[in-house]
């Protein structure tokens, strides 16, 4: 049975030139059921699917959703790429 990827738009996968990710892209796009509007929505669709969708998610919310119960889903390889945060305060804040 074929496991169908679900994303929201603007994914990784949408401008990657790695191949793997271009073959992605190109199924996903050409099969618009796959995205969903919201994170929730992915994760309640995987929850629901019983093994047939992965959603491709940042990696924190990942490790949220992963241990929220039911606690069903799980992060499958490595992530897809890899990204930093900052924070911006004003100048003189106290919170720097």
């Amino acid at each position: 049975m074929p496991v169908h990827a679900t994303a929201t738009r603007g994914d990784v996968t949408q401008t990657s030139k790695i191949p793997t990710y271009e073959r992605m892209w190109s199924f996903m796009s050409r099969e618009p059921s796959v995205f969903v509007k919201t994170t929730e929505e992915g994760v309640q669709k995987v929850r629901q699917s019983k093994g047939k969708y992965a959603f491709l998610l940042e990696s924190t919310m990942n490790d949220y959703y992963n241990q929220k119960k039911p606690c069903n889903t799980m992060n499958v390889g490595d992530n897809l790429d890899s990204k930093g945060y900052g924070i911006a305060t004003p100048i003189g804040s106290d919170l720097r």
